[in-house]
């Protein structure tokens, strides 16, 4: 099954087949040794299959995580260009480097995974894995890495995110904390940075969540004693939900009588139309947009510290970190 490793993230990657799970893992101490794990699904750790292994206490090797193999990234990180790599059992050829860090599945290929190295930059893998007769073929499958042209500008790369429009976010671990945004294109915009001399820790595309498009709405955090959850918002956000259309004229009766007919014992005369102008309630707009760039913190995700007594509210809030958003957060008109 999964063994252990000192483990800074592990990204899912897409096996083309059904009977198998695939994770690459990214060790920042330990072995410092990139590692492909790949398991077989509905076998426990003894081997032994458990068929659909149905219940609580079967789910790892229901999903694979019970029994499996592990193999090396023998190969090495390109200074530019690309390399192509293999996978084997000999962590003398591993690529083995300090500070490797986050790791993220491309959500539109997810045989595509993005690392960020603090010190050498960051990169892009692409694997191609077999299996053959049920188990997985090492030595046909293979994969290659790619050095981003974007490291150039990017001090210190961290933590990842692949947003499903095609960006890759990217925070620093610096005193600066930058936050960088690698538009697909491979042009880099600075959305914001921290302030305070602390890194910008974990970067989160959450904007699925409110039904907004892609790359819209980020989770980041200001690590610092207390940390400071901060999101930041696209001011050019647009729903992904289809607008609710107002009644067309076809579907309005043509005429509508101004009173109930006279006959009627409980007829009672309609109000008088109003001069005033009316709003429906069931017509939303075709677009709702962020007025500004002000990161909106929501109070619910910000976790709450103890206070020392000895110390005053202002002592303790001029401490908090928070982020300096740049002018330039998202070029004009991109979700």
């Amino acid at each position: 099954g999964m063994g252990f490793d000192s483990l800074e993230n592990a990204a899912l990657i897409s096996t083309g087949e059904e009977d198998h799970v695939a994770i690459m893992t990214s060790p920042d101490y330990g072995t410092q040794a990139f590692r492909l794990y790949v398991g077989i699904k509905g076998y426990q750790t003894d081997g032994q299959s458990c068929g659909a292994c149905a219940g609580d206490e079967n789910l790892l090797a229901r999903n694979g995580l019970a029994f499996g193999s592990w193999w090396y990234l023998e190969g090495d990180l390109p200074s530019s260009g690309s390399l192509t790599g293999s996978f084997g059992t000999n962590i003398g050829a591993a690529i083995t480097y300090s500070k490797h860090e986050d790791v993220d599945t491309n959500p539109n290929n997810p045989t595509q995974v993005v690392m960020g190295n603090e010190n050498y930059g960051v990169f892009l893998f692409d694997y191609e894995l077999g299996f053959q007769n049920g188990k997985f073929d090492a030595a046909n499958s293979s994969f290659q890495v790619t050095r981003s042209p974007a490291s150039a500008q990017i001090p210190s790369p961290d933590n990842v995110e692949w947003a499903a429009d095609g960006s890759i976010f990217v925070t620093s671990d610096s005193s600066e904390g930058n936050i960088n945004r690698i538009l697909p294109n491979g042009n880099v915009i600075e959305i914001g940075r921290t302030i305070g001399s602390t890194e910008s820790a974990g970067i989160l595309d959450i904007s699925s969540l409110f039904d907004y498009e892609p790359a819209s709405i980020l989770l980041t955090n200001a690590m610092y004693c207390p940390s400071a959850l901060h999101v930041l918002i696209n001011p050019d956000a647009v729903l992904t939900l289809p607008p609710t259309s107002s009644p067309t004229s076809s579907s309005m009766p043509s005429a509508i009588p101004s009173h109930m007919p006279s006959s009627s014992p409980s007829a009672r005369p309609s109000p008088e139309p109003s001069s005033e102008p009316t709003t429906s309630s069931s017509v939303l707009p075709t677009e709702s947009k962020v007025p500004s760039y002000e990161p909106s913190v929501n109070p619910s995700l910000t976790p709450s510290f103890s206070q020392n007594p000895s110390s005053s509210p202002s002592e303790t809030s001029s401490e908090s970190p928070s982020i300096s958003l740049i002018p330039s957060l998202f070029p004009t008109g991109t979700p």
